[in-house]
């Protein structure tokens, strides 16, 4: 079903439907949470190199059909971009949460209407840790 899908996104966004470019989306619309290289190549399996996977990853994300994710751990993540979130990282364990806040899209409002501030793009990810580590100690 996913194949079906990232097929019709891709031919929506103008791409080339590439074996490679179906595998890669897909991967990424079935992902649970964003995905490093490393991720997607070990789901996608030897079908693709990884030079190629990483080369697709930032072709999509281009064509803003995955985000670009910076967790600050020397790597990105990549996602498919659905419903507006952010995402909130468990420094101990890794655990990613999607946050999703009214709130926080009307402080972007607000800096839009008050500076007159056209705003392109923006990244918030919040850092701590998860209810299960804090219980660890």
């Amino acid at each position: 079903m996913q194949i079906i899908r990232a097929k019709k996104i891709l031919v929506n966004s103008g791409l080339e439907a590439t074996p490679a470019r179906i595998n890669v989306l897909s991967t990424c619309i079935s992902a649970t949470r964003p995905l490093s290289v490393a991720d997607v190549a070990a789901k996608v399996g030897s079908t693709a190199h990884l030079a190629t996977i990483y080369r697709t990853l930032e072709k999509l994300a281009s064509a803003n059909i995955l985000t670009r994710i910076d967790f600050q751990e020397g790597k990105f993540r990549y996602e498919y971009v659905s419903d507006h979130h952010h995402h909130a990282v468990c420094e101990s364990c890794g655990k990613v949460i999607e946050v999703q806040d009214k709130r926080l899209e009307a402080i972007m409002e607000n800096v839009k209407v008050g500076s007159g501030f056209s705003i392109t793009r923006h990244a918030l990810e919040l850092f701590g840790l998860c209810h299960s580590c804090q219980k660890k100690g």
